[in-house]
């Protein structure tokens, strides 16, 4: 038996044994995290957003997608059965606490700082650690620059709380998504040009999972890595970054 006939066997059997009631059952959970997953008009839409939905369509299941403040969303994810979580990053930290099924969509991280403040030069990680860094409470980028040496750290309890006490001048700089910080900043009625990024943060760049929690079942999650495979195979995935001028 060559593997290819292997595969198609293992994965219909998968689709067999796992049934749609299965998949109803789990409960969905993110942030607000523009352009990955935002309210609009009293729905949940954005990039990462739009994938799992194909993913469900895909995998035959409307299960509902809640936001939560990021805390709450991933303490629900590490510590409750069947939770699935997206908009996640995938680090050394994290590896063991998830099952994983894939990246749902790109994403670059860097360190900004005001413009205004010519005095902080922050051009490596490095050199970052001389001055306050201001994080999300639970965001990878916390775990993995306290592993860097990072002890000089004010954390805030939302994604706008950490663009905030930039402004006020609180923290020095901010870990933040590229993307998601132009969004965050115009809602709050700021200037985008005020700021600067200083800093490419390349080991948390790889890109946005979704994941489910440990209790999960192997299966169900199999079902969901299948399903995300086949959406980016069949171009839905390329269309939905296309529509948001990514790749």
């Amino acid at each position: 038996m060559n593997a290819l006939i292997f595969r198609f066997i293992v994965i219909s059997l998968i689709f067999l044994c796992c049934n749609p009631a299965e998949a109803s059952e789990i409960s969905i959970v993110t942030e607000d995290f523009p352009p990955y997953s935002y309210l609009k008009d009293g729905k949940i839409t954005g990039v990462s957003t739009e994938v799992v939905r194909a993913v469900l369509k895909e995998v035959g299941t409307d299960a509902e997608i809640k936001i939560y403040p990021w805390a709450r969303a991933y303490r629900s994810a590490l510590n409750e059965k069947n939770v699935l979580i997206y908009s996640i990053g995938r680090t050394k930290e994290r590896e063991n606490l998830f099952k994983w099924v894939g990246i749902v969509a790109p994403c670059d991280i860097y360190l900004f700082k005001l413009k205004e403040r010519k005095e902080i030069k922050a051009d490596s990680l490095d050199t970052a650690k001389h001055y306050v860094l201001g994080i999300l409470r639970q965001d990878m980028c916390l775990d993995y620059l306290k592993s860097k040496g990072f002890d000089n750290i004010t954390v805030s309890d939302t994604d706008e709380d950490s663009i905030k006490i930039l402004v006020r001048k609180r923290v020095d700089l901010i870990p933040f998504a590229e993307l998601s910080f132009v969004f965050s900043v115009r809602k709050l009625g700021y200037d985008p040009s005020d700021f600067e990024k200083v800093c490419f943060i390349k080991d948390l760049s790889e890109g946005l999972y979704m994941a489910f929690s440990k209790e999960t079942p192997d299966i169900l999650v199999e079902r969901f890595k299948n399903a995300l495979d086949k959406v980016k195979a069949d171009g839905t995935y390329n269309r939905i970054m296309n529509a948001y001028s990514l790749k």
